[in-house]
């Protein structure tokens, strides 16, 4: 019998999240609401595809959430790395329930009950027809092991959603679904996290070196 260690493989994870919408920049909760990329966001793809060609990186594969705006951003970026993209539905941003479609500004006025519910952070509330803050980061969190065990000790680009890369900020790094949002996660920005099957870390975050014009952030308060 071999007493050699078993060996650890580390998946490396380059996370970019899709380009700018209306919505982003009329600052509405979209969630799983199929918004396209707006004239912007376009440019950013192609700039984050072009960013990425030059790179010299070598990625073995594309993931990207099903929703149009994070597909439309994975689609140049595809192409200018000779890959396929596979859209996975368990990317998807979080469902915000009686909130999706509505402004930042005006969701407190509307349903002043479910946007304290919301900028609370509760964790077990649906927002009224939604999804869980344990639910949401629980789908997150079983997305990226099955990602690792698919593909560990590769590098994998996974394309999706601001909440998305959120949670999986706060599963790297250990910080409480509870709290508010400690990290920018901007439109079509770079960012790097590791993990060997146990242990999580952040290698580097919120990367808009790439882009020619300020990317927009939905910090919500």
């Amino acid at each position: 019998m071999s007493d050699e260690c078993p060996r650890v493989l580390t998946t490396h994870f380059c996370l970019a999240r899709h380009g700018e919408t209306d919505w982003n920049s009329e600052r509405r909760l979209q969630g799983q609401t199929d918004i396209a990329l707006n004239a912007q966001g376009e440019e950013q793809a192609a700039q984050l595809a072009m960013a990425l060609r030059l790179s010299g990186l070598k990625f073995n594969v594309i993931y990207t959430s099903s929703l149009q705006r994070a597909l439309n951003t994975a689609q140049p970026v595809a192409a200018a790395l000779g890959l396929e993209v596979i859209a996975l539905p368990e990317l998807k941003e979080r469902h915000f329930g009686v909130l999706q479609g509505l402004r930042l500004d005006e969701a407190a006025q509307i349903n002043p009950r479910i946007w304290q519910v919301y900028i609370d952070r509760l964790p077990d509330h649906e927002l009224d027809g939604g999804e869980s803050l344990r639910q949401f980061t629980q789908r997150i969190r079983e997305t990226f092991r099955l990602l690792h065990d698919q593909h560990a000790g590769q590098t994998v680009l996974v394309i999706a959603h601001g909440g998305v890369l959120d949670t999986i900020y706060r599963i790297a790094s250990g910080q409480s679904m509870h709290t508010r949002r400690m990290v920018l996660v901007p439109n079509a920005s770079l960012n790097w996290i590791d993990f060997d099957g146990q242990n999580w870390s952040v290698a580097r975050w919120a990367d808009t070196s790439h882009l020619s014009a300020v990317a927009l952030d939905d910090l919500e308060y």
